[in-house]
């Protein structure tokens, strides 16, 4: 449970950082060029994917065989080397363009790349320092975006150059407080062992953050600045509300490659969904007050989005939550064409929706395949564990006596 407590208070340092974030980037920039932004950043996760080569999946597989300090040194060497090839083609790139788009594109995907694999390894690694470092993170980011605020015109470059800065620090951070043991140059068996496994995982991490995140590609191809704009901020609010469920996973993870029960899942899953389901209610109540009063009157808009992403957020809290035990116990194949379903699901919603519907119909697309994913993961597990999907998603009387057995502890 320490863990569990402990990862909370990282969670909720993040929300409220990322939160007055997203106030203080829809005022600085306004609608158009925060999607702008948005397109940014996201099409920079996607590149980052990639030339992360599944690194981070391939380590919690490694790690789990050969749990040993040493195998850690060579993962993370390979990642710092990673990140010295990638990073000089992006330097190239930035300065050789033309296109502002792919100049701030290639430098956030590096930067990205590198603080989403560090994170992926530290989650197994070392919990605990992650939390640690991330709340760090949090708190330094929102310190720079304030000075921005005060101290710079209105540009893009700004917090492009504040998201890549961070993320970089973030690694620096890791690499000092983890290199007790040395870096280690990796073994070529190693390498074969860790790059053959990690393609299908980063297939299917490329495919799962297309599957949030294609709305907002196809709105910039297909929709209007003001739709994307305001889409950006609602699929933003809409990942604090998977900050519960999402710590709860990453604990779980560091555990799960430590061992194969699978009913260590069931009663923190339980406890996703129903704090999952109170956020929900929550903001769905208070949004149509709290977005103007944020963001501006300009991203009134915005509500009516998040309202109709968040009947997908419970959904996908069983996917995020039970995906990772699934992966941790080897059923990629499974992992993947779930996901490939969704997303190409995703991405035909999209394409016949968006020119008619604009934001609203990429919403709904959204939805629709979040309901999909989740399903799967809840059938397939329960298969998986010999359970009922039902036991999995309702909870039980001796559940709630637990659930308020925790509320006093706390």
């Amino acid at each position: 449970m320490r863990d569990y407590s402990y990862n909370l208070v990282n969670k909720a340092t993040s929300i409220l950082c990322g939160l007055a974030i997203s106030v203080i980037l829809a005022r600085y920039l306004g609608v158009s060029a925060r999607g702008e932004l948005a397109f940014i950043l996201q099409s920079g996760s996607l590149v980052a994917i990639v030339l992360g080569l599944g690194l981070s999946q391939s380590f919690i597989r490694s790690f789990r065989v050969s749990p040993s300090p040493a195998t850690f040194s060579q993962v993370f060497t390979l990642l710092l080397l990673q990140l010295v090839i990638f990073g000089g083609l992006a330097v190239i790139v930035f300065f050789v363009s033309d296109n502002y788009l792919l100049r701030y594109i290639s430098i956030v995907a590096v930067a990205t790349s590198a603080f989403q694999q560090v994170e992926g390894i530290m989650a197994a690694y070392d919990i605990r320092l992650k939390m640690k470092v991330h709340i760090g993170y949090s708190l330094v980011r929102l310190t720079a975006h304030i000075a921005m605020w005060f101290l710079v015109d209105p540009d893009l470059f700004a917090p492009v150059l504040i998201s890549v800065t961070t993320a970089l620090l973030s690694l620096v951070a890791y690499l000092i407080l983890t290199m007790k043991p040395r870096l280690k140059i990796p073994s070529l068996a190693l390498v074969q062992e860790l790059y053959g496994f990690g393609w299908l995982p980063m297939i299917t991490t490329l495919l799962v953050v297309l599957n949030y995140n294609v709305d907002i590609l196809m709105l910039k191809v297909f929709g209007t600045s003001i739709d994307l704009g305001l889409y950006g901020v609602a699929a933003g609010v809409i990942t604090y509300m998977w900050a519960i469920p999402d710590s709860i996973k990453e604990v779980l993870l560091s555990r799960v490659v430590r061992s194969s029960d699978l009913s260590r899942v069931i009663l923190p899953l339980k406890a996703a969904v129903a704090a999952s389901f109170l956020s929900v209610l929550l903001f769905a109540g208070l949004g149509w007050i709290l977005v103007p009063l944020l963001f501006g009157t300009e991203f009134s808009g915005s509500y009516y989005l998040i309202v109709v992403l968040s009947i997908g957020v419970i959904p996908m809290v069983f996917y995020k939550i039970l995906g990772s035990s699934v992966l941790a116990e080897g059923r990629r194949w499974f992992y993947f064409a779930s996901l490939l379903i969704a997303v190409l699901a995703n991405t035909v919603l999209n394409f016949i929706v968006i020119p008619v519907f604009g934001a609203d119909g990429a919403a709904w697309a959204s939805v629709i395949t979040y309901t999909f994913t989740g399903s799967a993961f809840v059938l397939y597990f329960g298969r998986l564990s010999s359970r009922s999907p039902l036991d999995l998603v309702f909870i039980s009387g001796s559940e709630w006596n637990q659930f308020r057995r925790l509320i006093k502890f706390f």
